[in-house]
């Protein structure tokens, strides 16, 4: 008996919910919440695209794989250094001599763009770039992941 009691309370109230404002006003809300997440939605998958796109056409480079370049010193009389680090982006070759030689003992003199002397040794150096001769400065020049320098010294 009091089952039956709770069940037409329960349709009572179910009937009486039905009034036109309320359900008019619930389904307007439902409406803009909708058309607000779908409008986000949009948003952030033409954002998605527009990075997409732009991925395709830079390639991406893992922070985890390892780039090497190489810098090698040949004094041309046998005597050779080689200097090895990650690069993740390219950088002025410059620079990356010069850090280089002032981490160790090793003393790197350039004028003009031009190498006149490593570690005391003078003379005119010539510099290769994955084993092509350059003619340019070597404030133009950069290294990336992938490429080898040499340094060498002309006899």
């Amino acid at each position: 008996m009091a089952r039956r009691k709770k069940k037409k309370k329960f349709l009572k109230i179910f009937k009486a919910g039905f009034e036109y404002k309320y359900w008019t006003a619930v389904l307007v809300w439902a409406v803009f919440i909708l058309l607000l997440v779908g409008y986000f939605y949009l948003a952030s998958l033409k954002e998605y695209l527009n990075v997409s796109r732009n991925a395709a056409k830079t390639p991406l480079i893992s922070l985890n794989k390892s780039l090497k370049g190489w810098v090698e010193i040949d004094y041309s009389n046998g005597k050779k250094r080689v200097f090895v680090g990650d690069f993740y982006r390219e950088f002025p070759l410059a620079t990356v001599l010069s850090a280089s030689f002032d981490s160790g003992k090793l003393k790197l003199v350039i004028k003009n763009g031009v190498i006149e002397s490593v570690g005391g040794v003078k003379g005119r150096w010539v510099i290769y770039q994955n084993k092509k001769p350059l003619v340019s400065k070597l404030s133009s020049l950069t290294i990336k992941g992938g490429d080898k320098y040499t340094i060498k010294k002309e006899k």
